[in-house]
């Protein structure tokens, strides 16, 4: 009776103590750390996570533990972490190792708990932040995100409210702040573009290190080095559809920096840069735009040590200045060599550039490789800094401490040296089963695991008793390494909860057997031979595990390989540059935790680099250039040619006219034109076994006054030979200085070429006899070679840098061939600008240039590729008649002197559609519908939505573009407008680009919400939606003086090179043109509108002025924008 009254009071102040702790324990709430983020650990495998929270009334401390989710980290005890509270907060740090953990915190009135609380899942690992191109952000091609539970990010959503709101201000404030689970379809922050394969690459990075992971993405396609570079600085610059004003795509990493890893810490950036700066030939500038946005990194974190992890590829394979700027970068302090893309195959690339599931597959393998012990062991992460001085909580043992589960079971007390026995079961999962966990030490925080088992088996008095069905029952074999006469202290807990199961801990001591077992070795795996190639990067696959009978961890090493090549023991991979040949024997080795080895041999086999056929030399893209007569040329450097092999190059250029000269040496033209005319220019490059040769086109303008003026008077005399042509020349004003003749063969010395000069400074005493000052004025100039031909010249002679042209002249020779014909030169191409007619309208088109011969032979024209209804004129050169159909069509334009094959150029010719009211959009067959798109909404504004898009698997068919004010439908185009940097970038043809006008029903004052898809599809334009909103005032149907015209320049400030986008009303005649500060023209064009935008490309590198003039004229209208040079 006295026993059952002291139970019965005892449950009652169990129930009481209960009731006040449910009551006081909501009151512990926690405002930091977040769910499911990861801490940047330090170089000793350590973080200090800070927690954060209210007081709760009564409490004296501030207790918190990391509980190891699945044996992913060190369980710690419990750790006082703050004392004291300010304004009802506390704020403490808790130091844990590399792991996954469960953390739990408890606010304490002396011994007694007032409140609990804990977050689910929080890691100390890893935290990356990935920058650079489209490459890093992500496209279409996504591989699956992570399956393990230990891989995060901050998930962004785009197109919502938030998202477009940081695209348009990147303010940080619309950034999420929640982390997750980075799996199939999260997107990470701040700008990533789909799952993509770093999920992936985190993935295989876990799994190796057995840490958590967190990442960033930060990426922005379509960016360069120099959009990097400037952003980071504050600089503008103009992109289709990047914002500068903003700091875009720098901000992306600054706000990464500021918002998350000044929560997190972080081991470094993980950059893939170079690829949209492959036009860049200056090699110290790619670098030193690569460094200001790094360095502008490390100043914004406030961290000088802060890792880089460079990515290397060459662009396109053929522009090996990017990638040694990224070698050259890779050697400056706190940068590390990334994967090597250059040893993808073109099967890993959709375009040359854009990865394949394949190569994303690949590119994820290849990171986790680069991030290898060598970088872990040499970076400095960035580590947050403790908050307090934990102090550890000695623990008194309790019958009932708190657990996770409503758990119920025990460890028998009838235990033996064969078996430990008992069962579990939980309350509120009757019938589920659990693994039971056996440790042996003092506790189970500083104890060993020696193994567990499913609590499965069946007992009729378990299930009687009212334990579920029944099926909680194990007998766990005792361990032959615990049977060593030795005393051994046993607990049992439920995996993965904090739940000690009851009457644990059990003692034992239970004699050897007399003989151990005996360790099994490793058993080695069948390895084949490998082959590689000397002085060539060299990868291969994880190489095959061995395998451990006790399966207890393998350390693996590998012995005799070359130099070069290096083992990464914890990837089982080698990698690196063999720079030895022969057949070397590697010894491949596994030990397991008892120290017993076992190895496997085989062959590596390094090849002598095959002996490959010569590769000429690349020629690369080069603008016509313009010059002006008697004004200095300034010098600019001719872009380099790409050899394949990298052997030195020999640079050539000939057919300059007089005044100008070429140094090979630093490939720049130099010197003042004293000619007028088109001189078709060979640039030429050999590499010693081979020679490639292009045709540059050098127009130089009429100018202003010569710069050589004088009183002169002259002759080239009557009296002409095969030998020499003579005469005399003098100043009057100047009677005793001598002059340059230049001597010019063609029609008018405009037309010309220019044949020699000789300066006329013999001596005559009939000319001095005639008052010709001191009479120092003949010259003989002797017929050059190439003049002896049988054929008509008509020569010409010139005071050279004058306009004075001996009197007597032209003279026309013709003298007999040498016996060796000089060798037929092909006819050169000119530059031809694209051309614009209108449907059913009647088209005449200016004579198109003609084609030069440095022979001056006749030449015969044809062009092919014209619509139906118009025609061409090989005499006049001109096209003519009336077409119905619409679209850009590719003509062939081509000349032959008939002593060679004919020469051809393309001409792009537009049919758009006529009259001034809405027409309907050509016939989409084709065009729409399933495909393999991609495209972009470059961009929005009140003057038209542009951008481009194509089909993959249909590259040169214009696809239909349909657009959408939120979900209405205001209007479609094709997209069929040709853009040079879409063929260049491998789509297709390159007329994919796109132009639609703003409905006028959309300038109202209102805000709209734009998108563009492909009808037919569920394909949406990239960077849709956009935001448009135009002022009001536009009248249906009339179109008003400030939206007839169009007119814009990039980019502005410009080196040199600069496109000129413009809009003329259909048929409306217009001037284009680019003047000098002080009005003078240096380039002009008389168009023809067509409504639609319209690009035209132009070179002003060859320039001296740091600021023009861009005009678009009409009768009604001009439009003027300011271009700034930047030298």
């Amino acid at each position: 009776m006295h026993s059952t009254f002291y139970h019965l009071k005892r449950l009652a102040f169990v129930s009481a103590l209960l009731l006040f702790h449910l009551h006081a324990w909501a009151q512990l709430s926690l405002t930091s750390p977040l769910n499911r983020i990861v801490y940047q650990r330090n170089q000793s495998n350590k973080a200090a996570i800070p927690i954060r929270g209210n007081w709760p009334a009564n409490t004296t401390r501030i207790d918190a533990r990391a509980v190891a989710r699945n044996g992913q980290g060190q369980t710690t005890g419990w750790f006082t972490i703050a004392t004291s509270a300010q304004d009802g907060q506390f704020q403490g740090s808790l130091p844990a190792s590399g792991g996954w953990y469960t953390l739990e915190v408890r606010a304490m009135a002396g011994s007694t708990p007032v409140g609990t609380a804990s977050i689910e899942r929080v890691g100390v690992g890893e935290v990356f932040v990935v920058a650079g191109h489209s490459v890093a952000q992500g496209q279409e091609n996504n591989l699956a995100g992570s399956d393990d539970d230990r891989v995060n990010t901050v998930p962004v959503f785009p197109g919502t409210p938030a998202y477009s709101s940081y695209e348009s201000t990147a303010n940080p404030v619309s950034l999420p702040r929640s982390f997750g689970h980075y799996e199939s379809g999260v997107t990470p922050a701040p700008f990533a573009h789909g799952t993509y394969f770093w999920a992936k690459m985190g993935q295989a990075l876990t799994q190796r290190l057995n840490v958590p992971v967190l990442l960033f993405n930060a990426a922005y396609g379509g960016t360069s080095l120099e959009h990097w570079a400037k952003s980071a600085l504050g600089q503008s610059f103009e992109h289709p559809f990047i914002n500068s004003s903003i700091r875009m795509p720098y901000i992306n990493v600054k706000n990464t920096l500021q918002v998350y890893c000044s929560q997190t810490g972080i081991r470094g950036i993980l950059s893939d840069q170079g690829q949209n700066d492959w036009s860049n030939t200056n090699e110290d500038q790619v670098l030193q735009y690569y460094q200001t946005w790094v360095n502008q990194t490390r100043a914004d974190l406030g961290f000088p040590s802060l890792a880089v992890v460079v990515n290397r590829q060459t662009p396109y394979k053929t522009r090996p200045v990017i990638r040694r700027a990224q070698e050259r970068m890779i050697k400056t302090p706190n940068c590390f060599p990334g994967p090597d893309y250059d040893l993808l195959t073109s099967n890993d690339r959709a375009d040359g550039v854009h990865l394949t599931l394949a190569g994303a597959a690949k590119a994820a393998q290849y990171w986790s490789n680069a991030l290898n012990d060598a970088f872990f062991s040499n970076s400095t992460p960035y580590v947050l800094p403790a908050l307090s001085t934990a102090q550890p909580v000695e623990e008194i043992p309790t019958e009932n401490p708190p657990v996770t589960g409503n758990f119920d079971g025990y460890l028998t007390q009838e235990v033996s040296c064969n078996t430990l026995s008992g069962w579990v079961y939980d309350r509120n999962k009757p019938n589920n089963t659990f693994t039971v966990e056996f440790f042996d030490g003092p506790s189970i925080a500083e104890g060993t695991l020696i193994g567990s088992i499913l609590a499965s088996d069946f007992r009729q008095h378990l299930k009687d008793a009212g334990k579920g069905n029944g099926e909680h029952w194990y007998d766990f074999p005792i361990p032959a390494g615990l049977k060593d006469g030795q005393n051994h202290r046993i607990w049992a807990r439920v995996q993965g909860s904090t739940f000690v199961l009851k009457w644990a801990p059990k003692t034992i001591n239970c004699p050897g057997t007399g003989v151990p077992p005996a360790n099994q070795l490793p058993v080695p795996p069948a390895v084949s031979t490998l082959a590689a190639t000397v002085n060539a990067g060299f990868i291969t696959n994880p190489l095959a595990v061995f395998t451990d009978p006790e399966n207890t961890p393998l350390t693996y090493a590998l012995t005799g390989l070359p130099a070069g090549l290096g083992f990464d023991s914890g990837t089982r991979v080698i990698s690196g540059t063999p720079t030895t040949t022969g057949t070397f024997e590697l010894t491949y080795s596994a030990t397991d935790q008892a120290g017993g080895k076992s190895s496997t041999v085989f062959s590596l086999v390094v090849n002598p680099a095959a002996q490959p056929t010569n590769q000429p030399p690349v020629a690369p893209p080069v603008f016509a250039l313009t010059a002006t007569v008697n004004v200095v040329y300034a010098p600019a450097a001719l872009p380099v040619f790409t050899d394949p092999e990298n052997n030195p190059l020999t640079y050539a250029l000939t057919g300059l006219p007089s005044g100008l000269s070429f140094d090979a040496g630093n490939r720049t033209i130099s010197g003042t034109p004293t000619q007028q005319g088109n001189f078709p220019l060979v640039y030429a490059a050999s590499d010693g076994n081979g020679q490639t040769r292009l045709t540059i086109t050098l127009t130089v303008a009429g100018g202003t006054t010569p710069v050589v003026t004088g009183n002169f008077d002259g002759y080239l005399t009557q009296e002409v030979s095969c030998n020499t042509l003579s005469g005399w020349v003098y100043d009057r004003n100047k009677p005793n200085n001598t002059f340059t003749v230049e001597f010019f063969d063609g029609p008018s010395i405009a037309e010309g070429t220019l044949i020699g000069s000789i300066l006329a400074s013999d001596f005559r005493q009939h000319l001095k006899d005639a008052g010709k000052g001191n009479g120092e004025h003949w010259y003989d100039f002797p017929i050059p070679a190439g003049l002896k031909d049988g054929q008509n010249h008509r020569i010409w002679a010139r005071v050279q840098g004058s306009t004075f042209v001996l009197k007597w002249a032209p003279k026309t020779i013709n003298c007999p061939g040498t016996g060796v014909p000089p060798a037929n030169q092909p006819p050169v191409a000119p530059p031809v600008s694209a051309l614009a007619a209108t449907a059913n309208t009647a088209y005449t088109s200016a004579a198109l240039p003609a084609f030069t011969d440095a022979n001056q032979d006749p030449l015969t024209y044809a062009l092919t590729g014209l619509p139906a209804g118009l025609g061409f004129n090989t005499g006049s050169r001109v096209i003519s008649g009336t077409t119905a159909s619409q679209g850009t069509f590719s003509l062939t334009y081509s000349a032959t002197d008939s002593k060679s094959d004919a020469v051809a150029t393309t001409v792009l010719l537009t049919v758009n559609a006529g009259g001034s009211g809405p027409v309907d959009p050509p016939p989409t067959s084709g065009g729409s519908g399933a495909g393999n798109y991609e495209g972009y909404l470059d961009v929005v504004s009140c003057t038209g939505i542009r951008g481009w898009i194509w089909d993959r698997n249909r590259p040169n068919m214009p696809i239909t573009v349909e657009f959408m004010d939120g979900t209405t439908v205001i209007g479609r185009t094709d997209a069929n407008i040709f853009r040079q940097d879409l063929l260049n970038a491998g789509k297709g043809n390159g007329i994919h680009g796109y132009s639609f006008d703003v409905p006028v029903s959309l300038k109202d004052g209102q805000s709209h919400v734009i998108s563009g898809r492909v009808p037919g599809s569920n394909f949406t334009l990239k960077w849709s939606p956009k935001t448009l909103t135009c002022p009001n005032g536009s009248r249906q149907g009339v179109e008003s003086a400030e939206t007839s015209l169009d007119l814009s320049v990039s980019p502005n400030p410009s080196p040199g090179l600069v496109e000129i986008r413009y809009r003329v009303l259909a048929d409306q005649r217009a001037d284009l043109q680019i003047v000098d500060p002080m009005g003078r023209p240096v380039w002009q064009k008389s168009v023809t509108g067509t409504g639609q935008i319209e690009r035209e490309a132009v070179d002003l590198r060859s320039s001296g002025t740091t600021l023009y003039l861009i005009q678009l004229k009409t009768n009604q209208q001009n439009l003027t924008k300011r271009l700034l040079m930047s030298r």
